[in-house]
């Protein structure tokens, strides 16, 4: 298995072609329902580029660069997760790049977009990969950005605070007893970005439910 998937189910699927692609399928449905009410209300004006991290099909970037013209996407997930070539509507705007997130992150953006990743982790596995994001950030090779301006923003149900019964809750649960993951409240997220150099500038709720928790370098 690919070091990114090398823990329990995602290691199970990726071992199992079938059952990988139709979980990516199953993703995909979800997703092209929820995107849209995700990004809606993001000011995406200042930034030219955007990659979106464990990125799947590419549903999510695609809804970001169909509500944002003027901006530039890239796909990164495993190699064997690009079935096919990029529609020839995202031609000139998307593309895709593969390798492992635990080893390197491409330094192509100016935003850096992580929806349903960070909760399929161990602290530790979170830890590795938000620190391989921060150094993209702060690359100025692929992307001359001044990277005090260069954003991660994560896409996560967040556990409320108090005892409000959301599913997040549920989702917990069930992270922790599949894959070792996680669901997290707000504050938990700000101190897994502290450890990794990161500050958690804005959180906001979306419109589908989902939290944008925006950092950027410490």
């Amino acid at each position: 298995s690919s070091p990114s998937y090398a823990y329990g189910t995602l290691a199970y699927l990726e071992d199992n072609p079938a059952l990988f692609a139709t979980f990516h399928k199953a993703l995909l449905k979800k997703s092209q329902v929820e995107d849209h009410d995700i990004i809606c209300d993001f000011d995406f004006s200042s930034f030219s580029r955007v990659m979106d991290i464990g990125s799947g099909k590419g549903s999510f970037i695609r809804a970001i660069l169909d509500d944002n013209p003027h901006l530039k996407g890239a796909m990164f997930d495993l190699k064997q997760t690009f079935d096919t070539e990029v529609e020839e509507k995202y031609k000139d705007r998307l593309i895709q790049l593969y390798g492992d997130f635990f080893v390197e992150v491409p330094d192509y953006a100016d935003a850096y977009t992580m929806k349903n990743v960070i909760h399929n982790w161990p602290e530790a596995k979170a830890i590795k990969l938000l620190q391989k994001v921060r150094e993209a950030m702060l690359s100025s090779k692929g992307n001359d950005t001044d990277p005090a301006n260069k954003r991660l923003l994560i896409v996560e149900n967040i556990v409320p605070e108090n005892d409000d019964h959301k599913v997040a809750n549920w989702m917990d649960l069930n992270f922790m007893i599949l894959i070792d993951g996680a669901e997290r409240t707000i504050d938990e997220y700000a101190q897994l970005g502290q450890k990794c150099g990161l500050r958690l500038v804005e959180a906001f709720e979306t419109k589908a439910g989902r939290h944008i928790l925006s950092y950027a370098i410490a």
